[in-house]
């Protein structure tokens, strides 16, 4: 076996395999091995801190999403008084004389019950009436209450608007103005901003339904109503 090696060679069935070409194989093969092992090394890396950024950034944007969810909460808990506009007219097959309908006399009879169940009077506004109210947390009771006259037997169709006070009588009072002309009878509609702090309060017995897209002038209305839950 001596005889085999030399020279820090190996003589293998006549073939001269020198040593220091072998280890410098074997190295390049250990070489390449651990370059790839990097690589992937690396990778997995870039991998994990991508993981850890994307997790860092879905925790920012949680915790900024929160703080604009209770600054949100916050403004719109201050919002309290509203109002709610209330027109009338004789429903189409009441409308004939020989019927004798009185249409001040059945309006009378709409406050009387508004005011007995509310607590609440009215003012006379345009062509019809505004009730104002200062705790918008329980409107529920008061739509109650407006539901009852849309399904009652009364010959008269009405057009009830319920408007936030956003702290600018002009606009509320534009916003009602707009909404009571489009003339949406039997509804109970509003604004998109009555609807949004509708969102927060904590119990909502009514739902929420988007009627559509009305042209006034030269303005677009978006408007909602207050629809019963079955």
């Amino acid at each position: 076996m001596g005889a085999l090696v030399s020279d820090g060679s190996l003589d293998l069935f006549g073939a001269v395999f020198e040593f220091k070409y072998m280890i410098a194989v074997i190295i390049l093969i250990a070489f390449y091995f651990l370059l790839n092992f990097l690589d992937v090394f690396v990778g997995r890396l870039e991998d994990l801190v991508d993981d850890g950024r994307r997790a860092v950034n879905k925790i920012s944007e949680d915790v900024q999403n929160s703080a604009m969810q209770m600054q949100n909460e916050s403004e719109q808990s201050k919002i309290n008084k509203y109002y709610i506009y209330v027109a009338t007219s004789i429903k189409k097959k009441f409308s004939h004389k020989e019927l004798g309908i009185d249409i001040e006399e059945q309006n009378k009879l709409m406050n009387k019950f508004l005011i007995e169940n509310l607590g609440v009077a009215p003012a006379k506004y345009n062509e019809g009436f505004l009730y104002q109210f200062n705790s918008f947390s329980n409107i529920d009771n008061v739509l109650q209450v407006f539901f009852k006259v849309l399904k009652s037997n009364s010959p008269l169709n009405y057009y009830i608007v319920v408007q936030v006070n956003n702290g600018d009588a002009t606009e509320d009072y534009n916003n009602i103005n707009k909404l009571s002309s489009l003339m949406l009878e039997n509804k109970i509609c509003m604004m998109p901003d009555t609807a949004y702090r509708y969102k927060f309060n904590k119990a909502h017995r009514y739902g929420v339904s988007q009627l559509g897209l009305y042209q006034k002038g030269d303005s677009t209305i978006e408007v909602s109503e207050f629809v019963e839950i079955s």
